[in-house]
């Protein structure tokens, strides 16, 4: 139940630190990228610490459901590192 709250705390805590410090437009955009990286970031290392049972959530018929967690949170953190760049 605290992810939820989490994500959303990663998500709008530098956006609201950039309107609180009265930054410019460039300046909130940037904190909302911060903001995405930093989601994708605590998203994919659950993928690590939290695999065997983020495996349990997919279907039986699908195989190596291991795998598919772990190559998804591989896809997260790249994500991470490449919202940077933008």
């Amino acid at each position: 139940m605290t992810t939820p709250l989490v994500l959303s705390f990663l998500l709008s805590a530098p956006f609201l630190v950039a309107l609180v410090c009265k930054a410019d437009t460039h300046v909130q955009l940037f904190c909302g990228v911060v903001g995405i990286m930093c989601v994708f970031a605590f998203t994919g290392v659950g993928h690590f610490v939290k695999t065997e049972a983020m495996a349990r959530m997919i279907p039986a018929p699908i195989p190596a459901p291991t795998t598919i967690v772990i190559v998804s949170g591989i896809v997260e953190l790249v994500a991470a590192v490449k919202t940077r760049e933008t």
